[in-house]
């Protein structure tokens, strides 16, 4: 469904330029869904990386005039250099990806109102161009922002889609045998339905059969040295929001909310913070989608919190309370 919204954004037969937004957690598949539509449609994708704006608009030239076959392209500010990647558009509709935005964002936030009036009415007087632009990022809550309030770009984008994890019956395709329930439960269980958990974070190993979950389940999630072992302090660490004095108190919550706790007063009891000292750091998990808030349709203000992904739930309910007990002892004999 995903790649269909894409296609029809990218194929609308607007006679002007056109902007979208993707974004949603990190390894959920944004980038390999959106390269591939490019190199379908012989667009443009340029991966942004944590760099000041000169060094980022040097890439950006070189990877540009590479892509048009004239050699670097010397641009000296977002506002050429979205000239020139409108541009691309001149004789008809194709991609122009601009993936890992945040990065962009956080080196100059001027980015913002620079893309705004390219898309704005007096932009229209300009050259012809069928580009559709796409921004793409993980980090949510600042995605989110682009488009909220009065944000320079509320009203410009004519796409917004927001990708989720796979459910588990799209996980348990993934498995030698999609029909074997007891170990798509259990690898659900486990982690979720992140495509980057079932392929490279495991070496691309899931378990054949129920007899291989526990092998599996030391090997590639026990064990120190899987990298799904500290997927959730990197998860948290990699969100602008959600890194910083404050992160202690969001794995906190997060916690509390995986053993049980799943109202504001029994959070905030959890961690020994008062519901109103805690309400800022549990909107931002909700805004940054690693909570979910349930409204009660009953009760006003009283909602039930859950969080958003199977994999956080197992590794702050199973890993994070056993962490000494893992380091002191091999996997496979806890």
């Amino acid at each position: 469904m995903d790649r269909d919204v894409i296609s029809d954004f990218i194929d609308s037969t607007a006679a002007r330029p056109l902007l979208g937004l993707v974004y949603g957690r990190r390894r959920i598949g944004k980038s390999t869904l959106l390269a591939s539509e490019v190199d379908k449609r012989k667009g443009f994708y340029f991966e942004a990386t944590r760099v000041a704006s000169p060094v980022q608009l040097d890439r950006l030239g070189a990877e540009l005039g590479e892509h048009l076959g004239v050699g670097r392209i010397a641009l000296d500010s977002w506002d050429e250099a979205l000239r020139s990647l409108l541009a691309l558009g001149a004789k008809g509709p194709v991609p122009v990806v601009i993936d890992e935005f945040g990065h962009v964002l956080e080196a100059d936030r001027s980015i913002e109102s620079t893309i705004a009036a390219a898309f704005g009415p007096g932009a229209r007087r300009g050259p012809s161009s069928q580009a559709r632009l796409v921004l793409c990022g993980s980090a949510i809550s600042v995605m989110r922002a682009l488009t909220a309030g009065e944000a320079p770009l509320r009203g410009r984008a004519g796409m917004e889609l927001i990708m989720h994890a796979d459910d588990y019956r799209a996980a348990a395709e993934r498995l030698n045998d999609p029909t074997d329930l007891q170990t798509a439960v259990q690898v659900y269980a486990a982690i979720g339905g992140v495509v980057g958990y079932a392929t490279d974070m495991v070496n691309f190993d899931l378990p054949d059969g129920a007899g291989d979950v526990d092998r599996w389940i030391v090997q590639r999630i026990l064990s120190p040295g899987a990298t799904m072992r500290n997927e959730a302090t990197t998860l948290l660490a990699e969100d602008p929001v959600m890194a910083g004095a404050g992160s202690l108190v969001h794995h906190s919550i997060l916690a509390a909310i995986a053993n049980g706790a799943v109202t504001a007063g029994s959070i905030a009891n959890r961690i020994g913070r008062t519901v109103s000292n805690l309400a800022p750091a549990l909107n931002r998990l909700v805004d940054a989608g690693f909570v979910i808030r349930l409204e009660d349709p009953i009760r006003d203000q009283r909602p039930l919190y859950s969080l958003d992904d199977p994999f956080l739930q197992f590794h702050y309910a199973v890993l994070d309370p056993h962490g000494a007990l893992l380091r002191d002892r091999t996997p496979g004999t806890v």
